[in-house]
């Protein structure tokens, strides 16, 4: 898009209008805006770009999780420095 097809909006007519402004980028065909002050551009006002969202499955394959276990509980408390209550795995207490 040439400069010149990008309508130029004056500094102090977007600080009134800047919400408007904020609609018109990010839901109509107009995609750029041109903030201008003292008759020189000195901002562009763009939409976001899409993030993409999140990547399911983006590790598959890549982790073993293993089976649940009271031996591997209790080896990952330790590494804590907790104690897990019995027959559930949950941390009981902190030991200070």
């Amino acid at each position: 898009m040439s400069a010149a097809a990008i309508p130029a909006i004056a500094f102090d007519d977007a600080q009134q209008r800047f919400g408007q402004l904020i609609d018109q980028v990010g839901n109509t065909h107009e995609s750029v805006l041109i903030l201008g002050r003292a008759g020189q551009p000195v901002a562009r006002l763009v939409p976001l770009e899409p993030s993409g969202g999140i990547r399911l499955g983006l590790a598959k394959g890549r982790f073993r999780i293993p089976e649940p276990s009271d031996e591997l509980d209790a080896e990952i408390a330790a590494e804590f420095d907790v104690e897990t209550l019995p027959d559930s795995g949950l941390p009981a207490t902190t030991r200070r």
